[in-house]
């Protein structure tokens, strides 16, 4: 029989301490199991955290502490805010338990770490596992093609779950499908040709850098293949929110964005889509890997080497490379050199984004190009100096200075007004930008 401060004590140190530590985004809601002086569950019960990026931690972190008896477990890479607000909720409900906070903090390594020499042969040897990389990746599998990316962080996606997830739809099937009447094809959306004559006459198109004469080759390749991969994306099975405008209704306008919708995950549950579709089809992801040079033979690039986290030195060899590594917005000496104007602005991009496969790229004579444009710009919370004043559902949306001059209406060309009124915070604007 036990007495009654015996049962008290026992059940205390069986419940489920509820803590709400602040992640990315928001509470992170983890409820840790303790009983006879052991971890014996932790789970995240809700979250608000970026999918895509936020909920690999979300899942992973709690069952390392459960596995190992340790709230110090590795971060996973590509999501260490979260990871460590996980961490830090156990650490709040040991001591709230009584329990020795630092009995439970034992340093957990990430990997037992082999230093050893590793090989792999593929068609094609793609450097990031972001959007490009993913959905190449997935493309070539479909094709027979044997492939291997490889991934730096712990998780797919880059930069992509932080992108609202809208999609040109210029060309394909599924806007046609919705155009039943024709009425829509003279739109900016509607035909490749519309929209390449949007950006042709766009104020960013620099002179002074165009050598093209306003060709824009690049641009260009981009909107002729993007109908065929709105196509794709919806043959293999990935969701869109439904396109146009319709009485009483929420308006997306005639882009399709990716399920659930803008603003609301839906790039990030398409990244984790891509990532199963490529294991799935057979084809290999090397995670906490790092892409360290380019193999070249005779000229010609013909493999990658990398080192992982775990100790292992690797060299892929392919029949081709396809550099898919992101940009360096991350990068300061980067920055600093092509985008002077830039420098100590904040960049809402993947931590990854330190320009590796740029560099290099560079160092077997590729070079850089379409420098000397404005950047666009969208509306973040992380230290932009934009502040929420009132904001409906759609635009038009109205930026105000600090000194109440309202300086844009953010309804056309919104993301390079943006861009400019940032550029000009301090010099013009006080300091602050209402919208």
């Amino acid at each position: 029989m036990k007495s009654a401060q015996e049962l008290y004590n026992f059940i205390y140190r069986a419940c489920d301490y509820l803590r709400g530590p602040v992640g990315h985004e928001s509470f992170i809601y983890v409820a840790t199991t303790l009983r006879e002086g052991k971890i014996v569950a932790c789970q995240v019960l809700s979250h608000e955290e970026t999918m895509g990026i936020g909920n690999f931690a979300c899942a992973r972190i709690p069952a390392a502490i459960v596995a190992n008896q340790s709230w110090n477990v590795p971060n996973v890479r590509g999501c260490s805010i979260t990871s460590m607000a996980i961490k830090n909720a156990v650490k709040d409900a040991l001591e709230q338990a009584g329990y020795d906070v630092n009995a439970f903090g034992t340093e957990i390594a990430k990997y037992n770490v082999v230093e050893r020499e590793e090989t792999a042969e593929a068609d094609v040897v793609i450097v990031g596992a972001g959007t490009v990389g993913l959905v190449a990746g997935a493309r070539l599998l479909e094709k027979g093609k044997k492939v291997v990316l490889i991934e730096k962080r712990d998780i797919p996606g880059g930069s992509g779950p932080m992108a609202y997830g809208g999609v040109a739809i210029a060309g394909c099937e599924l806007y046609d499908n919705y155009d039943v009447t024709g009425a829509l094809k003279n739109s900016y959306y509607g035909s490749v040709e519309n929209m390449m004559g949007f950006w042709r006459a766009h104020p960013f198109l620099n002179p002074e850098y165009d050598r093209f004469d306003k060709a824009m080759p690049y641009m260009t390749a981009q909107y002729e293949n993007i109908g065929h991969l709105v196509d794709w994306f919806v043959k293999i099975g990935l969701g869109f929110n439904p396109m146009g405008t319709y009485e009483g209704g929420l308006t997306t306008g005639y882009t399709p964005y990716l399920a659930p919708g803008c603003y609301e995950g839906g790039a990030g549950y398409a990244m984790m889509f891509l990532e199963q579709r490529i294991k799935g089809l057979g084809g290999t992801i090397l995670y906490g890997t790092e892409a360290t040079e380019l193999i070249t033979t005779d000229g010609k690039v013909t493999g990658v080497k990398a080192k992982a986290e775990d100790g292992a030195t690797w060299t892929v060899n392919g029949k081709a490379v396809l550099l898919a590594s992101g940009g360096f917005m991350r990068n300061a000496e980067m920055i600093k050199e092509y985008y002077p104007e830039y420098v100590g602005q904040f960049f809402n991009c993947a931590s990854a984004a330190t320009g590796d496969g740029i560099k290099m790229g560079q160092a077997v004579g590729g070079y850089v190009e379409c420098t000397g444009r404005a950047l666009p710009a969208y509306l973040s919370t992380y230290a932009s100096k934009f502040e929420i004043a009132l904001i409906h559902h759609s635009t038009p949306g109205i930026m105000v200075n600090a000194y109440g001059d309202n300086i844009g209406n953010i309804v056309s060309d919104n993301h390079y007004k943006m861009a400019a009124a940032k550029l000009a915070l301090d010099s013009t604007h006080g300091g602050a930008l209402y919208y």
